[in-house]
């Protein structure tokens, strides 16, 4: 494809990176890939069939339809695009923010992840031992919704209170009303690192809750440092379980709910 000489880094509040690339016939290219909303957002134009096509809205709008359906079927999204970057770029140039702008969408990448086999019996018996179960992912809202209606983590409706958050609207709450979110929300999607931080800290400090927090990845290092009981597993990030009061040696949900049955059993007995 071509030598690459530059790069936009990942950040959590992007949620995008972008590479560029000197090509063999002199033209610097761009590729991006990312969250689908934020890329979205950064494109002007769409590839179809070999051809481009400015994207509009009409464009955009069967495009949003396409991914919703792939959302709520539990499938996580990732934008693709690039641009022709014209702009002069000289060899010592290091910063490239905002050139990922005016892109051209060339095609989307879908992921499953479906829940562990144990996930939801697991689950269940949590619910069964007292133990409240919320989802803190940066995932997209309709896999977030998808995930947890086929493990029952929302059973019923409830026309009091708000199940399902994203990051975006929780930073346009004050204090109070941010606490009172929190206090009962099932399921918070699109959350930065920071904000993960701020649930646990809401439900620990604000209403007075013990939260053990299970986390694998970087961006759950603040709420595993945050939560009474931070727990990774083997296989996750290094930095992840270094935040972690306790690794787990199997992947599998089971054992944290015998670990709860256990602990109470020795915490009656003492």
């Amino acid at each position: 494809m071509g030598e690459k000489f530059g790069e936009i880094a990942f950040t959590f509040e992007a949620r995008r990176s972008s590479a560029i690339f000197r090509l063999e016939n002199g033209k610097n290219w761009l590729v991006c890939k990312g969250a689908y909303e934020e890329v979205l957002a950064l494109c002007s134009n769409i590839r179809l069939g070999g051809d481009t096509f400015p994207l509009g809205q009409d464009r955009a709008t069967d495009l949003n339809k396409r991914v919703g359906a792939l959302n709520s079927d539990g499938y996580r999204v990732v934008l693709v695009a690039s641009r022709e970057v014209k702009e002069i770029i000289n060899g010592e140039e290091t910063n490239f923010d905002g050139y990922d702008d005016g892109m051209t969408v060339e095609g989307l990448l879908t992921f499953l992840d479906p829940p562990k086999d144990d996930a939801k019996a697991s689950i269940a018996r949590l619910q069964g031992l007292g133990v409240d179960v919320r989802v803190l992912t940066g995932d997209n809202i309709g896999v977030a919704m998808k995930v947890c209606r086929d493990l029952e983590i929302v059973k019923d409706y409830d026309d009091e209170h708000i199940q399902a958050i994203t990051g975006p609207e929780l930073a346009r709450l004050e204090a109070d009303e941010f606490h009172d979110i929190v206090k009962h929300c099932k399921i918070f999607a699109k959350l930065t690192p920071n904000q993960k931080g701020e649930v646990i800290s809401s439900l620990r400090e604000k209403h007075g809750e013990v939260v053990g927090m299970l986390g694998d990845g970087i961006n759950d290092c603040v709420a595993l440092r945050f939560a009474d009981a931070g727990i990774s597993v083997d296989t996750g990030a290094n930095v992840a379980k270094d935040c972690a009061d306790v690794i787990l040696t199997k992947k599998e949900l089971s054992i944290i709910v015998d670990s709860v049955v256990v602990g109470r059993t020795t915490q009656g007995n003492t």
